[in-house]
């Protein structure tokens, strides 16, 4: 099956990445993901195609926030919370152009309780986890919204357990309730995990400040929130 996707997610999992985005034509959020156990995606099967691409000796181009993708899906493979995911061809994927940020407004998310289910957090956190046995409560893993302000911690996590190492957090409000969730996008990381510990504010430049919220596979108990797409339109 032939979709045309809007990126706005394309972000780090631990052994590869997570694409997510919306069908152009009925806005349903879509998460191609492979058959490996992590479900998880690599550089070459995101790999764009371009004229005389041979993916095996060029280094891939992959899509970038608010791209318009081409995919050709296997099958719908959804199944409890991460209701949003098909399986990928080992097709080459096609840019086909970028969304006006003009219309974005069309693709986000309008809801107005919480962000899934909040009470629950790690250290140095706010609500950014769900225990896996409030699971079977959760219909969709994927959310499009906009927030006013948005700040990023850096700090240094895992040291009680001999594996210090940084993490960036967003931190921001929706709909009245306060959140700190680990953000993984990649462009996002790169850009504040060099700085000291502390906590930024994110400088939109005047633009909306738009967030793609994720939540992954259930992991020692519980099923973690994460911010995979910053974009500003």
């Amino acid at each position: 099956m032939l979709k045309q996707i809007v990126c706005f997610a394309n972000s780090r999992k631990p052994d590869g990445k997570c694409f997510a985005g919306k069908d152009i034509h009925d806005k349903n959020w879509i998460r191609p993901v492979s058959n490996r156990k992590s479900e998880s995606l690599h550089d070459k099967e995101e790999c764009i195609r371009r004229n005389g691409c041979k993916c095996e000796d060029c280094v891939p181009q992959i899509p970038k926030l608010l791209d318009i993708i081409e995919i050709d899906l296997a099958e719908y493979v959804g199944s409890g919370h991460q209701s949003e995911n098909y399986l990928i061809k080992n097709e080459k994927w096609e840019k086909i152009g970028v969304l006006n940020g003009e219309i974005i407004n069309e693709y986000l998310d309008f809801f107005t309780n919480n962000l899934w289910i909040d009470g629950y957090e790690a250290r140095h956190r706010k609500n950014d986890r769900i225990p896996s046995y409030k699971g079977h409560l959760l219909n969709d893993s994927l959310k499009l919204i906009e927030v006013l302000s948005l700040k990023l911690s850096v700090v240094i996590e895992g040291a009680d357990f001999g594996n210090p190492h940084k993490k960036v957090n967003g931190v921001f409000q929706y709909n009245n309730s306060n959140y700190i969730i680990p953000v993984t996008d990649e462009v996002i990381e790169k850009q504040y995990k060099p700085l000291d510990e502390g906590v930024y504010q994110y400088n939109s430049r005047g633009k909306r400040i738009i967030m793609c919220l994720s939540m992954g596979n259930e992991y020692n108990g519980f099923i973690y929130k994460f911010i995979a797409g910053i974009m500003t339109v």
